[in-house]
């Protein structure tokens, strides 16, 4: 057996396997593009929480809190992103599966999004060659497809800080193309003991 072969093998058995790397080292943190581009998402716990402001805590199906949970995929080459829903005993409903890579042909940062119920969202963003750094913007437009046929266009504007929090400003695109704010959401690093998204 070739050495290329027995080193593919070896790839495809640790992927089946062991399909999640926790933590890249740090010389990798530094060189890959992807980590570089969501440096601010990949800190701590990589687990976000923001309170639900709609929660009726006398309904035990109504979510109190939403959470953001980002991991690496097979071969630290994409990341997998879940949001989800919390109910006040800590059970769990998934609501979009993310997708994020970095194609290098292009130089560019291809983020995919898959909704309960078929909707889609996408959108593809030049690689940040620079980590984001506290206080300033990230921005990411996206197209949002539902599965009536309609779509719009929306923007994320995300905000870090250094006390473990960051604050997404939401917009959609109206049909003079101008960008009306349509939400606003505060979130929390969670701590390592309160990570829930590994299990969903």
């Amino acid at each position: 057996m070739s050495r290329l072969r027995a080193k593919l093998l070896s790839a495809i058995f640790l992927a089946i396997f062991f399909p999640s790397t926790q933590i890249l080292a740090q010389d990798e943190q530094q060189s890959n593009p992807l980590a570089i581009h969501m440096n601010q998402w990949l800190v701590g716990s990589r687990e976000w929480t923001t309170p639900n402001p709609d929660h009726n805590p006398e309904d035990e199906n109504s979510f109190a809190e939403f959470r953001v949970y980002w991991d690496w995929g097979p071969f630290n080459e994409q990341l997998l992103g879940k949001l989800f829903g919390v109910t006040d005993d800590g059970r769990t409903a998934l609501f979009w599966n993310m997708y994020t890579t970095f194609n290098p042909a292009t130089r560019t940062v291809i983020f995919q999004q898959v909704g309960w119920g078929g909707a889609y969202i996408q959108g593809e963003h030049p690689v940040r060659e620079e980590p984001l750094a506290f206080g300033e913007v990230e921005r990411l437009d996206t197209g949002m497809y539902a599965p009536d046929g309609t779509s719009k266009q929306t923007r994320h504007e995300n905000v870090f800080y250094d006390d473990g929090s960051h604050q997404a400003n939401v917009f959609e695109q109206d049909e003079n193309g101008d960008w009306k704010q349509t939400n606003t959401w505060t979130w929390k690093l969670v701590s390592e003991e309160q990570v829930l998204g590994t299990s969903i």
